[in-house]
């Protein structure tokens, strides 16, 4: 490969991981400037070092933008799901969006089901299985 090419791959790489790993690092922080930006910090490194390793395992560009399009609409659908049940109970969505520890942990866990799900219709072939089960 080019020199441009291995450069554009290492671009999109880390844009797709930086993607992926953002989500994590903002649960834990309040909503202002500098904890954003100390949070994105700490995910640009991260994404970095994800990144070499996925260059270098010469992984799938194309199944990891699949992966990262999946997740996202997984978890809004995660969101949108859980959001219905709470409101169906009566409970306010405030308490979903406190920086509280158990609301950081119940969003990092609809964070992390929205993920495995996701694995498992990309990289399991999930997608398939279910496709040809309705076909």
């Amino acid at each position: 490969m080019s020199r441009l090419s291995v450069l554009a791959r290492y671009v999109l790489v880390f844009l797709g991981l930086f993607a992926l790993v953002q989500p994590f690092p903002m649960l834990t922080v309040p909503p202002d400037p500098f904890s954003g930006l100390l949070a994105s910090g700490v995910a640009i490194v991260l994404a970095a070092a994800a990144t070499i390793v996925f260059v270098r395992r010469s992984l799938s560009v194309q199944r990891l933008f699949l992966f990262i399009l999946c997740v996202y609409i997984v978890a809004f659908a995660v969101l949108v799901t859980t959001s219905f049940v709470f409101t169906g109970l009566g409970v306010s969505d405030a308490t979903l969006v406190s920086y509280s520890l158990s609301s950081v942990v119940f969003q990092a866990f609809l964070l992390l089901v929205s993920y495995a799900i996701a694995f498992h219709l990309v990289y399991r072939g999930g997608y398939a299985r279910l496709k040809a089960r309705f076909a």
